[in-house]
């Protein structure tokens, strides 16, 4: 039986800061590949770590057995550094 292949695949939320809080706390979020930010796709805001990298892995064809990666740099403690986001996070 060959070796699984796992690679990872870092996928990040928009770069652009907020203007007023209605974008803070919008329902929506902006997914894109770090090493493609461009590429981004608009979601709606997922209610768990596991549907965030379920949606990834939908709207950027990832297949199984590559390992995905939610980072940001929204939030006021990442200091606008990219900031890797953990299953933990949402708990």
């Amino acid at each position: 039986m060959p070796p699984t292949r796992s690679t990872s695949k870092s996928v990040s939320n928009s770069t652009e800061k907020p203007q007023d809080s209605r974008k803070k706390n919008s329902n929506m979020l902006v997914l894109s590949p770090a090493d493609e930010p461009r590429l981004g796709k608009i979601v709606l805001r997922p209610e768990s770590y596991t549907e965030a990298v379920m949606l990834v892995k939908k709207h950027f064809e990832i297949c199984r057995g590559y390992d995905v990666v939610l980072r940001t740099n929204e939030l006021e403690l990442c200091d606008k550094e990219m900031l890797e986001i953990t299953e933990m996070f949402g708990r």
